[in-house]
């Protein structure tokens, strides 16, 4: 973060499992979570209102912007946890399932009512325990395909063909 923003390097905290932070009216709960990109992130749960911040754990990557995943269908629900996931945590396609498992079990014992989180919309109702399940689920899933050189170039040509000549190229050139 430090690279984007400047950060008063003494507000910050490294936390581990259970350790607290005093909200003033609540106590917020650290915990690790399933999927994250970075060793030092951490969620924060709020047990007075079962408000999960989840962080990484349920990327969910979306056609169009929307609050809530309800708005999304099933497939959209679905395939974009499954993109969303390996994308964010592409380490997931080594660990066996079974001791996954365990630590998704481990952190839906928090009965959070509601999680928001870094790359997803908002998790009410039903979807929380089928975004558990399809949590679950990555292990298993093929591994997200890299992108390539090829890839790179590719949209970086179409960048420069939508350029207007009197704006500086993506490129640089």
């Amino acid at each position: 973060m430090a690279e984007e923003w400047e950060i008063p390097v003494n507000r910050c905290r490294f936390m581990t499992d259970g350790d607290t932070i005093d909200a003033g009216d609540r106590t917020l709960v650290a915990k690790r979570p399933p999927l994250y990109d970075n060793p030092t992130t951490r969620t924060l749960f709020n047990p007075k209102a079962n408000v999960l911040w989840a962080v990484d754990t349920f990327a969910t990557n979306v056609p169009t912007p929307v609050p809530e995943t309800a708005a999304l269908s099933p497939e959209e629900f679905r395939d974009g946890q499954f993109f969303g996931g390996r994308l964010v945590s592409p380490w997931v396609a080594l660990l066996g399932a079974q001791k996954f498992g365990a630590v998704v079990s481990d952190f839906q014992h928090l009965n959070a009512e509601v999680i928001a989180g870094c790359h997803c919309p908002v998790l009410r109702g039903a979807q929380i325990p089928e975004a558990y399940d399809l949590l679950r689920r990555l292990p298993g899933i093929p591994p997200w395909a890299e992108f390539t050189q090829a890839d790179l170039d590719q949209w970086m040509a179409a960048a420069e063909s939508s350029v207007p000549p009197e704006q500086p190229r993506p490129s640089g050139t």
